[in-house]
C-alpha cells in the first residue's frame, strides 16, 4: 500500500502583532500597518490578531518587518516604536 500524499496546509496565516511593554512608550498607540493598510492601533503590552493570506507580508509599527507566513500556522511578531529588534 502506497503512503498517502502529504496534504498542504489550508486556510489563512494567523499573525499576532504584540507591542512590548516599556515605560517610555506608555500612553502611545502606534498604528499597525500590514501591506500598506492600517489594521489597528497597538497599546502598550497589547496585541492585534491578523488573518492574512499565506505568503510574504510587510508589517510596520514604528519599524518595518517583512516575513513569509505559512497557511494554517500561527506567527508572532514582536514590535516596538524605538530601536529594538523585531522578531
Amino acid at each position: 500500500m502506497a503512503p498517502a500524499p502529504a496534504v498542504a496546509p489550508i486556510g489563512p496565516a494567523i499573525i499576532y502583532l504584540y507591542y512590548v511593554h516599556t515605560m517610555s512608550s506608555r500612553g502611545s498607540k502606534p498604528k499597525a500597518v500590514c501591506d500598506g493598510t492600517q489594521v489597528g492601533e497597538l497599546e502598550n503590552g497589547r496585541f492585534i490578531k491578523l488573518t492574512a493570506a499565506a505568503g510574504e507580508h510587510t508589517i510596520k509599527v514604528g519599524q518595518t518587518v517583512t516575513g513569509t507566513f505559512t497557511a494554517g500556522a500561527e506567527h508572532y511578531v514582536r514590535v516596538a516604536m524605538w530601536p529594538y529588534p523585531a522578531h
